[in-house]
């Protein structure tokens, strides 16, 4: 799992800064590589590569992690003339080695863990070239020799293509000229591809152009007809808001001449009302003056008779006749039977003449008249 080796990150730092590369051994996995370099110095100086192996947790897992991150100082006033070249990563890895030493030889006591923590330091300096063959010995077969065998050829291979591709103008290293080179493939790719993008886009928008125009003249269509539609129910509702003053103009005017009506049909009512009370005063007075005549004349005829009953009886008595005295009777009573046939005709007719006027008490009054007046005629004439 962690057996290659890949550079994944590089990071640039300033001259006073320092730059670091951490490796995962392939022969233990917890245990990792620290090469640190700081500032570039005259002398190859002192190199520390440290060995630590941590105790992982068991949530952590092992995970494959490779890490490589490195940094090239950029030349400063301390720097020498523009011609000379940039330090290699195998030189600052010797520059760095002096100022580590210290700081892990201080901290290798207080990070010691159940772990494993081992710590080989190899000096390289022109006092001490015997020692630095005997350590090299003895670091070959360990995790330390593994690693170096592996960073070495790694470091040397950046330096080749560094030495390649370096511009004289411009110290960066190869990471940064391949970052560089990407950087610019990608600008020349969205430089070419931004036409298409365009057209593409300028089709797009072209195609939604042509829906909402074609949109719009449907939509430009419906309102042409709803408008006229519109007109269309306007003119109707004027016609009928016309209309319908007419017909209420025409029924106040209906309703005027039904007022109109009602009272000529009120005076009608009343002239007819008058007119009929003066004809019924009218036939009550004429009705009136017949009976009267009749009761004169029935009293002028009943004293005639009376009289000629009286003048019959004085000459029956004065001749004694007795068969004169029967004619005369006879005849007496023939007259008074045709009077009192001509009365009855007569008042019949008067109760006829009185029900149809309506004037129904007058002619019970009559009848009842008629009833008492013909008692005493029958009374005498069956004496």
């Amino acid at each position: 799992m962690c057996g290659q080796l890949r550079p994944t990150t590089l990071a640039n730092f300033s001259s006073s800064q320092h730059s670091s590369v951490e490796i995962w051994s392939p022969q233990d996995p917890c245990s990792k590589v620290k090469i640190s370099h700081g500032r570039r110095s005259s002398a190859f100086g002192d190199v520390r590569i440290a060995f630590g192996t941590n105790a992982f947790s068991e949530d952590a897992g092992r995970k494959e992690e490779t890490r490589v991150s490195s940094a090239v100082a950029e030349r400063t006033g301390e720097a020498g003339p523009t011609g000379e070249r940039s330090p290699t990563p195998l030189e600052m890895l010797a520059e760095s080695g002096a100022a580590v030493a210290a700081e892990e030889a201080a901290r290798s006591s207080s990070r010691e863990s159940p772990g494993i923590s081992v710590a080989t330091e190899i000096l390289d300096s022109d006092d001490e070239s015997s020692s630095e063959g005997q350590e090299s010995e003895s670091v070959k077969g360990t995790p330390t020799g593994v690693l170096c065998e592996q960073v070495v050829p790694l470091l040397r291979y950046l330096d080749r293509k560094t030495a390649k591709y370096a511009d004289p103008r411009h110290r960066r290293s190869y990471v940064e000229l391949k970052l560089q080179k990407e950087v610019n493939q990608l600008r020349e790719y969205k430089a070419s591809e931004a036409p298409r993008e365009f057209e593409k886009q300028w089709e797009e928008i072209k195609a939604e152009l042509n829906s909402e125009q074609a949109q719009n003249c449907i939509l430009a269509e419906e309102l042409v007809r709803q408008t006229r539609l519109l007109e269309q129910c306007q003119i109707a509702r004027r016609a009928e808001e016309e209309l319908l003053r007419r017909l209420q103009s025409q029924c106040d005017e209906l309703r005027a001449q039904r007022a109109e009506a009602e009272l000529q049909f009120v005076d009608l009512e009343g002239d007819k009302r008058r007119a009929s009370d003066r004809t019924r005063e009218e036939l009550v007075a004429r009705v009136n003056h017949c009976l009267r005549g009749y009761t004169h004349w029935e009293v002028a005829a009943q004293e005639r008779i009376t009289l000629r009953e009286l003048e019959l009886r004085a000459a029956a008595l004065m001749s004694g006749d007795s068969r004169g005295q029967r004619r005369v009777a006879k005849r007496l009573d023939a007259f008074l039977s045709r009077s009192q046939d001509a009365i009855t005709s007569l008042e019949s007719e008067v109760t006829a003449v009185l029900w149809r006027l309506g004037l129904r008490s007058r002619a019970e009054d009559w009848s009842g008249r008629q009833l008492v007046r013909s008692r005493p005629s029958h009374q005498r004439h069956s004496r």
